[in-house]
């Protein structure tokens, strides 16, 4: 896994995003298509973990075919280089380790605390359907981070404003119909919609806090990244156990937010070009939250009007536009079918 994140993300910093994107699916593929094929054959437990190991183990040798050409003549060893990565790394850590505690280490510490299998399992799905669309505006950001310092330029605002808004598409169709989503993965799992709404709301505050940790990456200001990662991880360690006590899955999901949310302001005098974007799309995410909380409503109706106002809003304020919408969805569609 640590030499696939390095070939992946080399491939990034080398700006070939086409190869991240052939070597990823191709990992992913491999581990779908061996693990199906070896549970077929009577494999048991074997299967998905060898299916697991598949995705490194086939996406490295992809992302190595696109890299070798591009590092010949330039793998130069020098001292200071590695410095300079292990101090940026290490400024980086807390913040990492910060959005790895709620998607990994806290199903376990809001299992210990609460003791039910099945609220942890609450937890955990709702975590995966918000990081699966959180995972759109960082991607953007991640590619944005090589281009600005390769280029010397700032992409960060403007990643952050196409990002956010396709995945605003995203949460506004969600957050309008949790329940009915929920319910289609498992019907026991309705009694999440609240707990899945909550996380929605944190993808704006974390988008923000994500764009200034990578502007101040560009910009090797290792104490800053290294600050806003103590407060938010300590923000979320004090929270955490208290509301989760009180509060079930919900204070979960409520430490996780605040833990965002109370450092939006950093966020914005690190990066103020985005103040009027964050401030139109969290609007959106947070008025479509509260017309879910009306008693007696259908969500396929809120679903469509909640849409319908978000992209006539997000086309008037120019936050993204129906000519870029169509663009940037002609484009992603033509590079899968491409692939």
């Amino acid at each position: 896994m640590c030499l696939n994140i390095s070939a992946l993300f080399s491939l990034i910093g080398f700006e070939k995003f086409k190869g991240f994107f052939t070597a990823s699916l191709t990992g992913s593929l491999a581990k779908l298509s061996l693990g199906i094929l070896l549970s077929i054959l009577g494999f048991k437990a074997l299967a998905p973990l060898i299916g697991y190991l598949a995705f490194p183990l086939t996406s490295t040798f992809t992302a190595l075919a696109f890299l070798i050409p591009q590092m010949r003549g330039r793998a130069k060893f020098k001292l200071n280089s590695l410095f300079s990565i292990l101090k940026l790394s290490l400024a980086n850590y807390p913040y990492m380790f910060s959005n790895q505690l709620l998607t990994m280490l806290s199903i376990y510490v809001f299992s210990f605390l609460i003791g039910e299998a099945f609220q942890t399992g609450i937890l955990y799905i709702t975590l995966m359907i918000t990081l699966a669309i959180a995972g759109i505006p960082n991607a953007l950001l991640s590619a944005a981070l090589p281009i600005g310092t390769r280029r010397n330029t700032d992409p960060f605002t403007e990643s952050f404003r196409i990002g956010l808004a396709l995945a605003t598409l995203a949460i506004v169709t969600v957050m309008s119909a949790p329940e009915t989503i929920l319910k289609t993965i498992n019907p026991e799992l309705v009694g999440g919609a609240n707990a899945l709404k909550i996380l929605l709301l944190s993808i704006t505050p974390l988008t923000a806090l994500t764009t200034a940790i990578m502007k101040l990456n560009r910009e090797r200001k290792t104490g800053k990244i290294a600050l806003i990662g103590l407060a938010r991880l300590a923000t979320l360690i004090t929270l955490l156990p208290t509301l989760s006590k009180t509060l079930g899955v919900n204070g979960a999901t409520i430490a996780y937010l605040a833990s965002s949310a109370i450092l939006t302001p950093v966020a914005v005098k690190i990066n103020p070009e985005i103040l009027k974007l964050l401030t139109t799309l969290w609007t959106l995410h947070i008025l479509t939250a509260l017309i879910t909380l009306i008693p007696i409503y259908n969500e396929a109706a809120i679903a469509i009007l909640s849409l319908t106002l978000t992209i006539t809003v997000m086309h008037t304020t120019k936050t993204l536009t129906l000519q870029e919408l169509m663009k940037t969805l002609k484009t992603i569609t033509l590079t899968i079918i491409a692939k």
